[in-house]
């Protein structure tokens, strides 16, 4: 603390900032005192989160759990979601601001440590999350030409369907524009459209463009039923999702039968359409080549405000 003290710091912010040593404190009196709690348990829970194991991160949570117990109600469940929240925000926020985040050996931590809990005894949807997030490519360090006329198209074409929306529209239209502009800004060598049934519990793929959609429209078919393959969790826990290798040992085991017969691409993008709770549908694009789809954070943000206009449309003409 002789910085602090060398600043002629007020004694009670020099107090705030000084680190917490007892080894089980107790609780607070004071702001000052919470303050310097709070503080003491989110550097304990980020060290955590960068132990670069999924068992070790257990373990510390566990002794966080026991220290700080009895001055915070701290739950260990949630103080483990917390930190895998964290964790995944500041990945994607540095992915955009950093670009390839595999230079950096913290993030690395943060990256093994997120991949080592998919193989700790979890359920199923968390697994194959943690697995989904494992699979995303990390965004180049400055767009390209590609990527800006890709952000120029979707922007574009968010700005006419905001047009249509506001005076009389067809539905049908408003969906069909949303799935050619996805096809034409990203290179999608197939974009697809799949719209619930409303006689059975399952998606029809409705709209498309791209290689053999003739054979693929009406013909393909989702299933809504509870399961753990990678598209009912995305429907499930209503998911953007990125995989970047079908084929990869994390999600091989996910990718349900239907996709592997319809002869899918090995890199694709999901992005479902949920209204009030309930699974209505999902754009799907992909690409044939593992590993050749990648979206740079500002093109998913598009592709997302368009999937959010369907909703929109959709709620209007309900």
């Amino acid at each position: 603390m002789a910085v602090a003290r060398s600043w002629n710091l007020p004694d009670a912010i020099v107090r705030s900032i000084e680190r917490i040593t007892d080894e089980r404190p107790g609780k607070p009196q004071g702001a000052n005192a919470r303050l310097r709690l709070a503080t003491a348990l989110a550097d304990a829970l980020a060290g955590a989160a960068a132990s670069g194991s999924g068992a070790e991160r257990d373990r510390r949570i566990h002794a966080i759990t026991r220290r700080f117990g009895t001055a915070i109600p701290v739950d260990e469940r949630a103080l483990a979601a917390l930190s895998a929240d964290a964790v995944k925000e500041l990945l994607d926020d540095t992915a955009g601001l950093l670009g390839d985040s595999r230079k950096s050996r913290y993030c690395q931590g943060l990256v093994q440590t997120t991949c080592a809990a998919a193989s700790a005894p979890a359920d199923d949807a968390d697994v194959l999350q943690h697995a989904i997030n494992a699979t995303q490519p990390i965004a180049a360090d400055e767009p390209q030409a590609d990527d800006v006329d890709a952000q120029h198209v979707l922007a574009s074409g968010i700005q006419d369907i905001t047009d249509t929306l506001v005076a009389e529209f067809s539905l049908s239209d408003v969906l069909r524009i949303i799935v050619e502009t996805m096809y034409r800004a990203m290179r999608f060598s197939r974009v697809v459209l799949f719209m619930r049934d409303p006689q059975a519990p399952v998606m029809t793929a409705r709209h498309g463009y791209g290689a053999g959609i003739e054979r693929i429209l009406g013909a393909v078919k989702v299933p809504l039923a509870r399961s753990q393959d990678v598209f009912a969790v995305i429907m499930e826990k209503n998911v953007d999702v990125l995989v970047s290798d079908v084929g990869s040992a994390t999600i091989r085991a996910r990718i349900p039968d239907w996709f592997q017969k319809s002869g899918f691409g090995e890199t694709f993008v999901a992005l479902p359409v949920v209204i009030d709770g309930k699974p209505i549908g999902m754009f799907y694009g992909e690409k044939p080549q593992a590993g050749s789809l990648v979206i740079a954070p500002r093109e998913m943000n598009l592709l997302k405000t368009l999937r959010n206009q369907a909703v929109l449309a959709i709620k209007q003409r309900r």
